[in-house]
């Protein structure tokens, strides 16, 4: 990000280099208003005399757009989807994919569950995993809340070495479909 941070400011930089060196040919006069029309008039009949020269010009038109949003496609700051975490042997990375996956797997066994939704956040140091859970309406939720965390914390835990901040449930009583 740094790198693209520092070209896209060299390239601006250098875009406000060259429109001050136009306006200051013009206030001093060293190319004259005219020679400046004729340079533009010029410029504008290349691209209108001939039928491949217009297509010419749509390409340029084209690479250069395609350049300015691969420049501000890295100036846009994403958001972090991974968890990277050192070893004696060396870092680790783990995609937030794998954990909710290890979560959506570890609550497999729970027979009460009928959807889950799990989001994971990364604050700081600390990364949040947020359940929502659909459960059948005869469920115990103070057991069963306590039972799922357990659960996911030891998976998420024994599998990846990350170690799980808070665990959030959000749980909506639901009946069965087709019941």
């Amino acid at each position: 990000m740094a790198f693209w941070g520092r070209l896209f400011a060299f390239l601006l930089g250098l875009l406000l280099v060259l429109i001050a060196m136009g306006i200051t040919m013009v206030v001093f006069n060293l190319v004259p208003v005219l020679v400046i029309q004729e340079w533009i008039t010029s410029f504008y009949l290349f691209f209108h005399t001939n039928f491949l020269f217009r297509i010419l010009g749509i390409f340029i038109i084209a690479a250069f757009v395609v350049v300015a949003f691969f420049l501000f496609r890295f100036l846009i700051s994403r958001k972090e989807e991974s968890i990277t975490y050192a070893t004696g042997e060396g870092e680790i990375r783990i995609s937030f994919e794998s954990i909710k996956a290890l979560a959506q797997e570890a609550l497999k066994s729970f027979s009460e569950i009928i959807l889950v939704e799990p989001r994971v956040e990364k604050i700081g140091n600390n990364l949040i995993l947020n359940l929502s859970l659909a459960v059948k309406p005869e469920t115990s939720i103070p057991d069963f809340s306590t039972a799922v965390k357990n659960k996911v914390r030891e998976r998420i835990e024994r599998q990846t070495g990350v170690t799980l901040s808070d665990i959030r449930l959000s749980i909506d009583l639901k009946k069965e479909e087709g019941i």
